[in-house]
């Protein structure tokens, strides 16, 4: 059995070695685990581990400080690392750990007071910034990414042992999860632990934040190859990079030399942004897909890359798209506003870096704006000094390269997509010297190494493209709200006869809400609520204008449920804040979850009108009785009427009058999440 082991071994070595990462510069990676993990690339754990079975009966030595020891590891000085003993000294010991250091290594530079401060964040608390600043490292990370191994020693302790890694902070060694005998068929050798090796000549100090960052980061590569031994490089060093800023030691800071190069594959793992972008983008996913459940989720996922991401998120009932999250993801990095749409468009509580602009304009037309976008990469292209009126008009672009526009300092800000099949994109109400907008391009490319563009902007006043519902043809386009269950369309064309109005939900047709709102805009809006529960949405509008010619409809399309940022609490929905007679009027209350479903949840919502409160759904003032919606609210949305749909009555004047709205836990003892207030008024 080992004697085939070690030729397929020494064949697999053999082929890394001349073609692989370790004759790049090694200084421009400082966790060596990725590397580690390509020396184990031919190894069958399936039959190490039937070997293991038998050995793990073997009795184990259990260490106390002052203990003595020789460890395998590597000299990383050269490539391919070289087999080397390095005696050590245990020089602390707790429920879950020992550290261990080098004997040329100690009281110079290593102190027993850098060893308390490692043996404390390992055991017992972390930074206030950390994800439970009353638990260690261990606890929080076994949390996040699931159990450590144990798979020789019986020992739950994992073994830290800081000697001289030649400028590599740390790395995680899966040789050491199989026995001695076994590691020889390999040509490696192990110390049959569970043990992580650090740097004890950092320049910032084995107690350093850094340091202590770095080790919550190799810890996460021993967790995650006990789940998924060969998962893809960026979804282990994105975890990685996780773990650390969770157990509240911030990141590495290489998130700025991302910034300042995103034209980069997420994909792939090449150069030293990569650290920065695998740390915005699980931070990105784990503030906008559920947390710590989700990631629990991912890294126990056997399935690699996005597969597994999906498979994860579908399990925990989060609708996912790869090339749609990575799209979101790509324009909160240039936008990163949270207030947009649904808050996927910025980061919730990371102090994200500013991204880097391409290429800035201020001259129209700007000539054909021409590169290549690698895939899963993006670009960004800042317009200054607009007229009245942007054009951004496609000239060649690929399906899976995606362009947004976001007008940044006019009046109402919104995220706008290009509609692929009018190839033009239009934006108003600009102020010359004043308003910007800028372009995200997000390449979704899952295949070829580099995707070209042509694009060309221009300021000229122009009619609408495609009147009168060209997606995106002016500032207000668009906006398709899957969480609070609205279609708002609003449009500048002066010709549309709205009594012609047609509009369709999924082939079905209905009657929105018309408004027009002032000169030629007009607002045109359906409460899709019924609809949430679809996984996918069509829409179409169409109409005639004022002589009865009839105009191009427009259509568009959504998934429900595509961005399932879902704070635990309530959100109250009404269709507008001033009413009068004959506009139609509704409440509902979404209540979120974004954890485990709550059973039994009390749902309030309460009318103040003028310092008297009214308890829905009885309505029953305040002095005589309290009532109250009793739902089981599920992992994420569940929408509650509250008013039905109804037309305003004339019923005088008002102002100031306000609906309030929460959920507390069972015993109505304590509120769960965000609160909502929701201020309305009408008039004659």
């Amino acid at each position: 059995m080992y004697k085939l082991g070690r030729v397929l071994g020494i064949m697999v070595l053999a082929a890394l070695f001349s073609t692989s990462s370790f004759a790049q510069n090694k200084e421009k990676r400082w966790c060596f685990s990725f590397q580690a993990s390509e020396l184990t690339a031919g190894v069958d754990w399936e039959v190490i581990r039937e070997a293991n079975v038998y050995s793990k009966n073997a009795d184990r030595t259990e260490y106390n400080v002052g203990d003595t020891k020789s460890f395998w590891a590597w000299d990383l000085s050269v490539m391919p690392p070289e087999n080397i003993l390095v005696p050590a000294t245990c020089r602390s010991k707790g429920a879950f750990h020992y550290v261990w250091i080098a004997d040329d290594q100690w009281q110079n530079p290593v102190t027993q007071n850098d060893v308390d401060i490692i043996s404390n964040a390992w055991e017992t608390a972390t930074p206030a910034s950390s994800m439970d600043p009353t638990k260690g490292i261990y606890h929080i990370a076994v949390s996040l990414f699931g159990p450590a191994p144990d798979e020789l020693d019986n020992d739950p302790r994992v073994h830290l042992l800081y000697m001289d890694l030649n400028d590599f902070d740390g790395y995680f060694n899966s040789y050491n999860q199989m026995t001695d005998e076994a590691a020889q068929m390999y040509g490696r050798r192990s110390n049959e632990c569970e043990m992580l090796y650090l740097n004890a000549l950092s320049s910032q100090g084995i107690g350093s934040t850094y340091m202590l960052g770095a080790l919550a980061h190799e810890f996460q590569h021993m967790i995650h190859w006990m789940a998924d031994q060969n998962e893809a490089a960026w979804i282990n060093e994105g975890c990685s990079q996780l773990s650390w800023y969770l157990c509240g030691f911030g990141t590495d800071g290489q998130e700025t030399f991302f910034a300042n190069h995103p034209n980069n594959n997420l994909t792939t793992w090449e150069d030293f942004s990569d650290y920065g972008q695998v740390t915005l983008f699980f931070v990105y996913l784990y503030e906008q897909y559920g947390g710590a459940p989700s990631i629990l989720k991912i890294v126990s996922n056997t399935l690699n890359g996005f597969d597994g991401i999906k498979d994860a998120l579908e399990e925990r009932g989060y609708g996912f798209d790869a090339a749609q999250m990575f799209s979101d993801w790509m324009i909160a990095n240039f936008v990163n506003n949270s207030e947009l749409d649904h808050g996927q468009y910025g980061y919730k509580n990371f102090q994200a870096p500013e991204f880097a602009i391409f290429d800035t304009l201020s001259n129209y037309p700007t000539g054909e704006l021409t590169g290549n976008i690698k895939r899963w990469a993006g670009r960004c292209y800042l317009f200054e000094q607009i007229e009245t009126q942007l054009n951004i008009e496609e000239t060649n672009f690929e399906d899976t390269l995606n362009l947004f526009a976001y007008p940044d300092t006019i009046s109402e800000q919104r995220l706008i997509p290009m509609d692929p099949a009018f190839q033009i994109l239009q934006i108003k109400g600009f102020s010359q010297n004043e308003d910007t907008a800028i372009i995200v391009l997000a390449n979704t490319d899952s295949s070829g190494d580099t995707t070209a563009y042509a694009f060309q902007g221009s300021d000229s006043m122009s009619d609408d493209v495609s009147p009168p519902y060209v997606s995106s043809s002016n500032l207000w386009g668009i906006d398709v709200n899957s969480v609070n269950g609205l279609i708002i369309l609003r449009d500048e064309c002066s010709q549309l006869d709205a009594s012609q109005l047609k509009f369709f939900i999924n082939e079905q047709a209905y009657q929105p809400v018309v408004k027009k709102l002032s000169g030629n805009t007009w607002h045109i809006e359906y409460f899709i609520a019924p609809f949430l529960s679809d996984t996918n949405i069509t829409g179409k509008l169409q109409s005639a204008d004022i002589n009865g010619n009839i105009m191009t409809p427009f259509q568009f399309q959504f998934q429900s449920g595509s961005h399932p940022d879902c704070e635990t609490g309530i959100k109250l929905m009404l269709p507008d804040n001033h009413f009068t007679p004959g506009d139609q009027f509704y409440l509902y209350a979404v209540a979120g979850n974004s954890d485990e479903p709550v059973p039994n949840t009390p749902v309030f919502v309460i009318l103040e009108v003028f310092g008297m409160y009214f308890f829905a759904p009885d309505w029953v003032e305040a002095s005589q009785g309290i009532s109250y919606y009793s739902r089981n609210i599920s992992t994420g949305k569940t929408l509650i009427e509250v008013l039905p749909e109804f037309a305003w009555p004339p019923a005088g004047n008002a102002s100031d009058i306000v609906f309030w709205g929460a959920m507390t836990d069972a015993g109505i003892t304590k509120i769960l999440g965000n609160f909502d207030k929701v201020t309305f008024g009408w008039s004659e």
